[in-house]
């Protein structure tokens, strides 16, 4: 390999590098929360320590533009899922 062939594919990968950097940072900077119930982005629970607000934000592994849905498989059955939860 060539030395200009060389120092060719080191700015291209710098430049990759470069791009993915910055598209994570930027991603982590302007995270999005997304809806929990309704409209709602944020869930407030009281505990002896204080308040905790749970969001929910888009990752890579959960796109997910919606919000959580009450789960009823078949009429009468009624599993225990996140919003049951949050309501405990």
């Amino acid at each position: 390999m060539t030395n200009e062939l060389h120092m060719q594919k080191g700015a291209i990968m710098l430049r990759a590098i470069s791009i993915l950097t910055i598209c994570a940072v930027s991603s982590l900077a302007h995270a999005e929360n997304l809806r929990i119930i309704d409209k709602d982005t944020s869930f407030v629970v009281k505990s002896s320590d204080g308040d905790i607000t749970i969001t929910r934000q888009m990752t890579d592994c959960a796109k997910n533009k919606g919000w959580l849905q009450p789960i009823v498989p078949v009429q009468g059955v009624h599993p225990v899922a996140e919003i049951e939860i949050l309501h405990a």
